[in-house]
């Protein structure tokens, strides 16, 4: 376990510091490596933090990015392995939160519902399924489940042989992927036909740098602020009767590994157009709905880009 957080005087006193910092290196150096050195300073700080985080989590905050890369940066796919019964999960989805009021929508999240925990209750609390064809899929390909919840995938990435990766790595693994250059800049839009509940999503993709691996697209779909019951052992009444699950996946569009992008070399300065269509069952709030789009290496299945986009409603 890391240092626990700072108290919120403490916060006053360091984040007025970091401005004092920051000013005295304006004088000296370009806006552009300011804004870098402020970013790396406010990660160290998240660093610094244990698995206890203060804030609140579970409270239905509808999610759902700009689907759009206007500034060509990098986006970070976390997807977070959990269940309503694993009463250490709550840990995890707060620090998503956490990342992603530190980052915005750079920070893209879909929670895979996996394993023992996930399973529902005959009766009772816990008696909703939010396992899903395409969670399982990718569970057994990388083993989650079996590593024991919570934990998750940082951009797919392997790093020195592990894809896993605990929820307190998260951060700088997050900062990682944040300070690479962009190859690609994704423009998605999503939208939903009342008429016959279809959701549509297309994605416009700028190269930004050559490359010559084969390029896959996947369109998953989330569903946030879903009601529903949850564990939490920091409670001493264990059992969440109403808790808001966040960024929950609810399937693909297209497959759980998608489909190939144009075959051959990618080039700098082309573009390429894709897109894909679902029907939502009748279960599905739409207006809580988001497509997330992601391209990714097919030989080494890790994440290039991603972007997130809210449904709008026709």
């Amino acid at each position: 376990m890391g240092l626990p957080y700072l108290s919120q005087a403490a916060f006053n006193i360091f984040s007025v510091q970091l401005i004092k910092f920051i000013y005295i290196f304006e004088l000296n150096f370009s806006m552009r490596i300011i804004n870098k050195l402020s970013f790396f300073i406010f990660s160290l700080f998240l660093l610094a933090s244990c698995d206890v985080i203060e804030g609140s989590y579970g409270t239905g905050t509808q999610g759902g990015g700009g689907g759009q890369n206007d500034e060509a940066v990098s986006r970070v796919l976390i997807e977070d392995f959990t269940g309503h019964k694993c009463g250490n999960c709550p840990r995890a989805a707060e620090r998503i939160q956490e990342l992603q009021n530190l980052y915005g929508d750079r920070v893209v999240a879909i929670a895979v519902h996996v394993g023992f925990f996930a399973t529902p209750n005959s009766t009772g609390l816990f008696t909703a399924d939010y396992r899903t064809p395409t969670g399982n899929e990718i569970d057994q390909h990388y083993g989650n489940s079996v590593a024991g919840l919570p934990n998750g995938l940082v951009h797919r990435a392997n790093n020195n042989g592990n894809t896993i990766i605990d929820v307190n790595a998260w951060p700088s693994r997050v900062v990682n992927v944040l300070n690479q250059e962009p190859k690609l800049k994704l423009n998605l839009t999503g939208t939903f036909t009342t008429a016959n509940r279809t959701a549509n999503a297309s994605l416009k993709i700028d190269v930004l740098s050559s490359m010559t691996e084969q390029l896959k697209v996947i369109y998953y779909l989330t569903e946030d602020s879903i009601l529903g019951s949850q564990k939490d052992y920091s409670l001493s009444n264990t059992d969440i009767p109403e808790y808001y699950h966040r960024h929950v996946l609810r399937g693909s569009m297209n497959g759980a590994w998608g489909q190939d992008l144009p075959n051959g070399p990618v080039v700098l300065g082309s573009n390429i157009e894709h897109s894909a269509t679902f029907t939502l069952p009748e279960a599905w709030k739409q207006n809580k709905v988001a497509v997330v789009a992601v391209v990714y290496n097919a030989e080494n299945r890790e994440i290039i880009e991603v972007v997130e986009k809210k449904l709008t409603i026709q």
